[in-house]
């Protein structure tokens, strides 16, 4: 027996490929309604479509919205226009679509169903494998961390959905600045004309950074009414966190091992990656290794490069990917591949390098 404890959709996405390949696997999911609360923006990059269906996705309605533009904001107002391609995913339903596809695998789901720690040694005596699934306060991540000093940190997210007047559905904006969301951004995510998902992330005091960024709003956007709220914890990759025990009995996945992007909180794709790999290795009984960690530092190092950058390198920065080289490099590449899409950015404009130097090196953000 094979016990994956959260039924999100990269729980769910493992316990169908270890089903179907005659694992017996059971889900245990804390809440009574697959998909529910949301806690993500919903926003996916194309690569999405190298993991699963992308036209089944938009027939079942589960795509809403696909983005070609993204309008990055500089503190200074100064705005940037990069093309892409990129999908609005209705999250509920996409969490609904992968616990689907277990069960029809084989899997058995059972919700309402919260594990604690006491439990651990009950569902060890029942299962050859656990494997958590749990998101960013994972027990099981910390049963496998237990003599680690430091906890992994978070972003604490904060969304509204919104009813508004939007111009342009096929457009994400995102706003750089310390005065709007210290050391990440805030976001227009638009899911139709007449609907978007706003909101931000910081290390702390998210409510107060939100209310001033509702404020911008009003003359970004003009009149808008909050139809729901939503909120939750975005994982900081970590890579000393141990995945696994010795005896390969115990793994753990996608938010619980913290695997998402830190420059931009994405954790879909990397544990779709992470979750294909982990039952690769379940079903060699192979050491589990993810490849996707090598990207996962990069995007790590890149965030702790911003987080010395003051407003007015953002400022630069923005200015510099107006350059059409820079723009065109950005409209091939995507930020799934953050190795190659930096080292094409470097060879284009040097510049981009004496600017993150100069951030490392200024005594004021050490």
């Amino acid at each position: 027996m094979i016990t994956i404890i959260g039924a999100g959709p990269i729980g769910c996405f493992l316990a169908e490929r270890l089903a179907k390949a005659g694992r017996k696997v059971r889900i245990l999911e804390e809440h009574k309604e697959i998909g529910r609360p949301v806690q993500c923006t919903g926003l996916v990059t194309e690569e999405i479509g190298k993991l699963v269906n992308v036209k089944e996705l938009k027939d079942k309605g589960i795509i809403i919205n696909e983005i070609r533009r993204i309008e990055v904001v500089a503190p200074n107002g100064k705005r940037v226009i990069i093309p892409a391609k990129e999908y609005v995913i209705a999250r509920d339903r996409f969490d609904s679509y992968f616990a689907d596809k277990a069960n029809t695998a084989g899997a058995e789901i059972v919700l309402g169903k919260r594990i604690k720690k006491k439990d651990i040694k009950k569902l060890e005596k029942e299962s050859d494998i656990i494997i958590g699934a749990d998101g960013p306060n994972s027990i099981i991540r910390g049963i496998l961390n237990r003599s680690s000093k430091e906890k992994p940190r978070n972003y604490i997210g904060v969304q509204a959905v919104i009813k508004a007047k939007i111009k342009d559905p096929a457009k994400y904006t995102v706003f750089f600045g310390k005065g709007i969301a210290p050391g990440f951004f805030a976001w227009i995510v638009p899911e139709s004309h007449t609907k978007a998902r706003v909101g931000l992330a910081s290390l702390s005091n998210p409510a107060l950074h939100f209310s001033k960024f509702l404020d911008k709003l009003k003359y970004e956007l003009g009149p808008f009414k909050i139809v729901e709220k939503q909120g939750g914890l975005i994982p900081i990759f970590d890579p000393k966190l141990k995945l696994a025990n010795k005896e390969n009995s115990m793994f753990i996945i996608g938010d619980a091992a913290c695997q998402v992007k830190a420059t931009t909180g994405g954790g879909l794709i990397p544990g779709f990656c992470a979750a294909k790999e982990l039952s690769e290795a379940i079903l060699s009984k192979k050491a589990y290794k993810p490849k996707i960690a090598s990207s996962l530092l990069v995007h790590l190092l890149l965030r702790r490069m911003f987080d010395k950058f003051s407003d007015k390198d953002y400022c630069r920065l923005i200015a510099m990917i107006s350059n059409r080289k820079l723009a065109e490099i950005l409209r091939k590449e995507n930020r799934d591949s953050p190795l190659r899409l930096l080292l094409r950015i470097l060879a284009a404009k040097p510049m981009f390098g004496l600017l993150a130097i100069k951030a490392m090196l200024n005594p004021k953000y050490l």
